[in-house]
């Protein structure tokens, strides 16, 4: 996203106000990891997915609380659909 904002976009200022939102959004999440709600998806996800919102963007994140781990998988335009986006990396099948 910050070379997309500075390189494709030429908007410095623009980047670095994202990097920096972006860096304390982790030092939140590092205190804080529950801190964003239970992401409710109609399908089916291996994982509990939680989602927050950060300046225009949501972010989605699983939190591993056995590994104290926090995996961010997407930072996402607040306007996106992304019911049609997030989904598990690897299918899964029904018999």
């Amino acid at each position: 996203m910050s070379l997309y904002l500075l390189e494709d976009l030429y908007q410095s200022q623009a980047e670095e106000n994202f990097s920096k939102g972006v860096e304390q959004l982790f030092v939140n999440l590092a205190a804080f990891p529950k801190m964003g709600s239970l992401y409710d998806s109609e399908k089916y996800l291996s994982k509990p997915y939680r989602k927050l919102s950060f300046d225009r963007y949501t972010v989605f994140y699983v939190y591993h609380e056995e590994q104290q781990l926090i995996e961010v998988h997407r930072i996402l335009s607040g306007l996106s659909d992304y019911t049609v986006i997030i989904k598990d990396a690897t299918p899964t099948y029904e018999a």
